[in-house]
């Protein structure tokens, strides 16, 4: 049963980065700044924490 659940929060976390990835991306070519990133990479991580308790 952890073991299932285990896979299956992995993908969950390779989605979330692939999504947060791509926003990094869109965001490097709009030219926004890097500490803008850093907030929302932090505050997505936080919350992430939160939800597995």
């Amino acid at each position: 049963e952890m073991g299932i659940y285990e896979i299956s929060n992995s993908t969950y976390y390779l989605k979330k980065w692939k999504i947060r990835h791509l926003d990094v991306k869109i965001t490097f070519q709009n030219h926004i700044f890097e500490e803008e990133i850093f907030v929302k990479v932090l505050d997505g991580w936080r919350n992430e924490s939160t939800k597995i308790g």
